[in-house]
């Protein structure tokens, strides 16, 4: 007669558990893939049901743990793969989104996206933002970078009456003729005598 120790239960237990959770993993991957819209459909109806307490459990969480937090994160930006694949796809990104967002705020000013003096429009990387009524420096001052700002231009609704697209040429003509550069006053003197 043998007597099965308490490792060996304690063995057998586990090797049954691990047959039982690969069977119902299997079975919840299957289920998944078949029903994968209706997943996502409760999945979203769960969340908006619940959005303050997930919000709440995401803050708490957060405020308890954030040395944690911080030290993943830190670990993460340091490893090989977040420098070699994630940097260069976040840097591309966010030039496409300032692109995308250019792009708006000159359609926005311009539908037909040339200059107002002089009508050139082969390429708007030329085109500038111009303020009609100058002191586009202090304007753009007081916001703390140039997303912001142009987040900022694109909540304006008149968009043209204090706006207009000029290109490089047009732009500089008539920063010197508005005296928009007095920093370059003795410039601008020796220029018109020469």
């Amino acid at each position: 007669m043998s007597f099965i120790t308490k490792e060996k239960k304690r063995e057998y237990a586990q090797r049954d558990y691990l047959k039982r959770k690969a069977y119902i993993d299997n079975k919840t991957k299957d289920y998944a893939l078949k029903n994968i819209d209706k997943l996502k459909a409760y999945r979203k109806k769960y969340y908006w049901d619940n959005v303050e307490k997930i919000r709440l459990k995401k803050k708490l969480y957060s405020q308890n743990n954030k040395e944690k937090i911080r030290n993943k994160s830190k670990l993460w930006r340091q490893s090989e793969h977040y420098k070699k694949d994630i940097i260069p796809k976040l840097r591309e990104r966010s030039i496409l989104n300032r692109l995308r967002t250019r792009l708006s705020i000159l359609k926005r000013i311009n539908p037909n996206l040339s200059c107002n003096k002089c009508s050139y429009n082969k390429d708007i990387r030329v085109l500038h933002i111009d303020h009609v009524f100058g002191n586009g420096n202090i304007d753009r001052k007081s916001f703390k970078d140039g997303h912001s700002y142009y987040k900022h231009l694109l909540t304006i609704e008149n968009i043209s009456e204090k706006y207009q697209l000029l290109c490089a040429n047009c732009n500089w003509l008539k920063r010197y003729e508005n005296r928009e550069l007095f920093w370059k006053s003795k410039r601008r003197e020796l220029c018109q005598k020469g």
